[in-house]
Order: structure tokens, then sequence, then C-alpha cells
């Protein structure tokens, strides 16, 4: 049974996941297959009876790299907004992640490990400027006010009759961001993006707190839940300063 792991682990490393990557994939598969040997394997139900994977599948600490969160430079950040020479679409696509905030699997149109996470047109109220997604770890999904710039890229594109705001899944945003990275000749990922909101709302609002509301960090629930629920006007605060400061570091370069 390990050695199949071992097996999986190594080809999605081959695909070009990373390992902290392949965790979170074998975390989730985990709770699946626990979920099967919980309800019925040992009822004779036809499901597993056995732990089909353990923590011991996963990387330990000593199997992963170094943590290396990335620091976008004015340079970097001047080059990502204004290259010409990147397509409209990725232009557009680079937009919407770094305004959201959202983790890259969030707002994609196929979520192999969890359908119910897949973005749809019906997940996006226009008339509010709002988008529902179902976030990392939690049950329940929650609308989050965003930027007049990611509503207008989603109203153009549904003009255009996609299917859904991000009509494709994680493969294909891979390839994606592997283009942006050789136009614009910086190596990021798309959680770089997400990191890129948080930094920029640290830097024009020199509160850290205003860094995690940014994109929706866990280390805010206590507050938001049991103090001071965040507000429109807070996300309109953080979306406002992003924007203020991407287009001041576009235009000062």
């Amino acid at each position: 049974r390990k050695m199949g792991w071992d097996i999986y682990k190594t080809q999605r490393e081959m695909l070009g996941r990373t390992r902290r990557g392949i965790n979170s994939y074998l975390k989730e598969l985990r709770v699946i297959f626990n979920w099967a040997k919980n309800h019925g394997g040992m009822h004779g139900k036809g499901m597993v009876n056995f732990e089909v994977i353990t923590t011991n599948d996963s990387y330990n600490n000593s199997q992963l790299p170094a943590l290396n969160c990335k620091e976008w430079t004015d340079a970097e950040i001047n080059n990502l907004m204004t290259n010409p020479n990147l397509p409209e679409y990725l232009r557009d696509l680079i937009d919407i992640y770094v305004y959201t905030g959202a983790r890259a699997t969030e707002l994609l149109r196929y979520n192999y490990l969890d359908r119910k996470k897949e973005l749809h047109w019906h997940h996006v109220d226009f008339d509010n400027q709002r988008i529902t997604t179902l976030t990392k770890s939690k049950k329940s999904s929650k609308p989050v006010k965003q930027h007049k710039r990611v509503m207008d890229i989603l109203a153009k594109w549904k003009s255009k009759g996609f299917e859904a705001p991000l009509p494709f899944s994680y493969d294909t945003l891979l390839k994606y961001v592997a283009t942006m990275n050789e136009i614009l000749k910086i190596k990021f990922t798309a959680h770089d993006l997400r990191r890129l909101k948080s930094q920029m709302s640290e830097a024009e609002l020199n509160d850290i707190y205003y860094a995690a509301a940014a994109i929706g960090d866990t280390s805010t629930n206590m507050v938001s839940k049991h103090y001071a629920p965040q507000s429109d006007a807070t996300m309109d605060k953080i979306n406002n300063a992003v924007d203020q400061r991407l287009n001041r570091i576009a235009n000062t370069n």
C-alpha cells in the first residue's frame, strides 16, 4: 500500500506539483477514504474497511523544501502590471488572482478533488459585486465583496460566452502561469499572486490584520467571528488600497 502512494507522489512531482501541494492532495484524499471507512466498510456496505491513507504516507518535514515566501519587488510588480507582451487574457487572469487574493483552485470550473468547490456563474453576483466560494477547510460558502476591476473582467468573459468564469482545471492554470513566467521573465506561482494582494495591503495600510483579511486568512477568523465581522467597507478599503498601490508602482517605474 505504501509503495503505491510513493509511486503516486513521484508521478505527481514529475508533473510539476510541489511536495507541499502533493501533501495537500493526500490530506484531502485521506478525508475521503476515512469517510468511506467510517460509513459502511465495517458494516458490509461495500466501502473500504481499512485506512487507505495514513499521515505517514505524506512527505515528512525533512523531505519538504524550505518554505520560501516570495516577496514581490517594485520592478517585478511594474513588469507584471504593464508588460505589453502579455496577451489580454493572461493580463486579465493575473488581475483576477491579484485582486481577489483567492487560492488557485477556488476560482476554477473544474476541481476533481472537491466538486463542491468549483466556481460557476451563479456564484458571481454582479449586482452586489460579490463572488461566493467554498474556501479551504470551510464547510460553508461565503460571498466576498470584490473590486470593480474583477467584476469588469468577469462581465467581459461572460459576454463572450465562457461556460464559467475560469472554464478550466488546475493543470491548465499551471500552463497559463508558466507562459506568464516565460513572457515576464519572473518566476512565480498562482499562489504568489495571492501573496501579492496580501503584501500590497500590508504595505499600503501598515496593518498585518488587513493583510490577513485581504486574502481571508484564518488568523483573522476569531476576530471576524467573535468581535468584528468583516464588513463591505473593510473589503472596499483593502481592494482600493491594493489597486492604488499597484497603479502607483506601475506609473512610477
